[in-house]
């Protein structure tokens, strides 16, 4: 909690109110410090390098961590190229987007915890993908996928920022439909089979998942 000395660079209202309920109390409700937020990779770094069964952290070597930060962008090459194959891209021009992912953002390539978020950030929109293009029950990967993240780097926020645009315009796409069909823009037929990720149900249960994530996170 704060001390005396930090409390007397208080506003004089805010004093008054320490003063009279007491220093103890002030900390209590009022506690400081550092809310570390990437503790979950600093504990998988330290496990990597000190304790695993390749740990080289006393040698001052710390090749476990080169071998992590392999790990993590060989899966994020992966996420990327099968949330293109998903879309129907083919397999060379998805292999080929995937290296190119690489090479845009090699200079953000390193041993650190926003790796991770790089990682999951290909994995939550391969989890999109899968929601919109096979079945939209793959959105609830995002409450665990949100959670591990939310501990691992504040890049987690990233989860909400584009949920709100994918929700958007899954419901514009939805107005469409209906509209079209009414005003007979196209036949009805063609509204039988929508993207999965595009109906109610869907949209109910992106905003339902996203909401859980949000809580859980």
């Amino acid at each position: 909690g704060p001390t005396e000395e930090e409390i007397r660079t208080w506003p004089d209202w805010a004093q008054t109110i320490a003063d009279k309920v007491g220093i103890d109390t002030v900390k209590y409700w009022h506690p400081t410090g550092w809310v570390n937020q990437n503790w979950l990779t600093h504990v998988i770094f330290h496990w990597l390098a000190f304790e695993s069964p390749f740990a080289d952290g006393p040698s001052l070597s710390f090749n476990t961590l080169m071998y992590w930060k392999f790990a993590v962008y060989i899966l994020t090459v992966i996420c990327v190229y099968y949330a293109g194959r998903v879309m129907g891209v083919h397999p060379a021009l998805s292999a080929i987007s995937a290296c190119a992912s690489m090479f845009v953002g090699r200079s953000f390539i390193d041993i650190r915890p926003a790796g991770f978020s790089n990682l999951m950030v290909a994995a939550f929109l391969l989890i999109l993908v899968l929601s919109i293009y096979r079945n939209y029950l793959y959105i609830w990967l995002l409450v665990p996928a949100t959670i591990f993240w939310a501990n691992l780097h504040g890049g987690y926020i990233y989860t909400f920022i584009m949920l709100t645009p994918v929700v958007g315009i899954s419901v514009l796409g939805l107005i469409w439909r209906v509209l079209s069909v009414k005003l007979e823009l196209a036949p009805a037929k063609s509204q039988i089979t929508p993207l999965p990720g595009t109906t109610l149900p869907a949209i109910w249960h992106t905003i339902a998942a996203g909401t859980l994530a949000f809580i859980a996170s």
